[in-house]
């Protein structure tokens, strides 16, 4: 009778024991939605696709409380250490292990690569990929600026994010640190519209913005400005003034520029710009002066411009280029004033 005793209690055990694995295996597979798990002989197999596609996940066991194991989540679990488990524990962590995987661990985290991407995925339509992640180059520099260290923390979506890349690009391909009046308040946590600084009753910086706080006017004349103008500076659509003349400016003038359909004044004066005017300055029909004297330009000034004199039918009216000079030669059968690239500068 005992025997019979002990035999039923070890059947009835044996029987409990095989209900919570069953249970145990179906809510495992609901929580996984949907994934695959069996009993096979001894062992437990875990056969989570999303698992097992990424090997910097951490196993669940160290997350949730739940008693350490060696055991990687994407091998085999022996039947005897699948027992040991505290089983309510185990699909607890496994359905948060899953929400951790597909949301993320650190909703903060996420958001700020999710800001990130979209900011570079914006940026990358004006600007080369391979130059914003490299932050030796002015336009990495300003990429880093907007996404980690620009208090106002603009988002990909913000209207203004391009205006402020471009702004603290010019800043730094012109090397914004050695400007005069300390950098004009350029870079700060206040809107691009108020950089600027008061000098001699006049002002300099971003010296005018339309009601869409679009910048509308810059004046940069004579603020140590020392490097190449970038290319981006002809995504300032609303821009009607662009005064960057007597610096230390080099390189070419971006044919960019004649992106600028507004643009009613352009002064790139008493710098070292060299090479041609471009001939896609001849779009800017808005403009009624163009000043680029004292400079290394050469070659003959496109038609284009002297298609936008008043005589022409359009509003340039004062138009100075170098076309006095020899070295380089520079043609210009339009100017209104030709001056030797020194000093000098007269009427044609």
């Amino acid at each position: 009778s005992n025997l019979r005793n002990a035999s039923l209690e070890n059947i009835t055990t044996a029987f409990f024991v095989f209900i919570m694995i069953c249970g145990l295996s179906l809510n495992h597979w609901a929580n996984s939605g949907g994934t695959e798990g069996h009993i096979s002989g001894t062992t437990v197999m875990k056969t989570k696709p999303s698992i097992e596609s990424s090997s910097s996940i951490r196993n669940p066991s160290n997350s949730y409380g739940i008693e350490s194991s060696n055991e990687s989540p994407t091998e085999p679990i022996s039947y005897e250490n699948y027992l040991e488990r505290d089983f309510d524990d185990f699909s607890t962590a496994f359905s948060d292990y899953e929400d951790d995987f597909l949301f993320g661990e650190d909703d903060d985290m996420n958001n700020n690569f999710v800001r990130t991407t979209s900011i570079e995925a914006k940026i990358t339509e004006i600007s080369d990929r391979n130059l914003i992640r490299d932050v030796s180059t002015p336009q990495g520099k300003a990429y880093d600026f907007i996404v980690n260290k620009d208090e106002r923390y603009l988002e990909a979506e913000d209207n203004l994010l391009i205006q402020r890349y471009v702004l603290a690009l010019l800043y730094y391909s012109t090397m914004g640190e050695n400007w005069n009046h300390d950098g004009l308040h350029f870079l700060t946590g206040v809107n691009e519209c108020h950089w600027y600084k008061k000098f001699h009753k006049s002002l300099l910086g971003v010296i005018d913005c339309d009601s869409d706080l679009h910048v509308t006017k810059i004046q940069l004349s004579g603020t140590n400005l020392n490097g190449e103008i970038p290319s981006e500076i002809g995504q300032l659509e609303r821009l009607t003034s662009l005064d960057l003349g007597n610096n230390l400016l080099t390189g070419t003038i971006p044919p960019q520029l004649g992106d600028l359909s507004k643009l009613s004044y352009l002064a790139l004066n008493s710098n070292s710009l060299t090479g041609k005017i471009p001939t896609q300055l001849g779009k800017l029909t808005e403009t009624e002066e163009m000043l680029f004297h004292f400079n290394d330009l050469s070659g003959i000034v496109p038609s284009s411009l002297c298609d936008l004199k008043l005589d022409a039918g359009n509003k340039l009216y004062n138009f100075w280029t170098d076309c006095a000079s020899s070295n380089p030669p520079l043609y210009c059968p339009c100017c209104t004033i030709c001056c030797n690239g020194l000093e000098a500068c007269d009427n044609p």
